[in-house]
């Protein structure tokens, strides 16, 4: 999905999704994501995904929010089958607290 806006998108200018607001189903995958848990139970991201979604939201016009793949849907249906899963039914069960 983020690579058709991309395609379909003047980014030389705003391009306006209104504001609307997006959660980011986020797992550890290096080299690509790194995720780490902090001592505090903050996490710290760093990776293609998250300065790809930084650099888009404020020329999209939209906010993120951040959240952790539920690990007994990954068990259950593999990694990225559990991330679809999870987001086509809505199982958030927690927003990331990012350091």
């Amino acid at each position: 999905m983020i690579v058709l806006l991309i395609r379909n998108a003047n980014l030389s200018k705003k391009t306006n999704l209104t504001g609307r607001h997006f959660d980011f189903v986020i797992f550890h995958q290096p080299p690509f994501d790194i995720l780490k848990r902090g001592p505090n139970g903050t996490y710290t991201w760093t990776g293609a995904d998250r300065y790809l979604i930084e650099w888009l939201a404020p020329k999209l016009n939209f906010t993120y929010s951040l959240v952790l793949i539920n690990q007994t849907i990954a068990d259950k249906y593999g990694t990225h089958e559990g991330l679809y899963y999870q987001l086509i039914n809505e199982e958030v069960t927690e927003k990331l607290s990012m350091a």
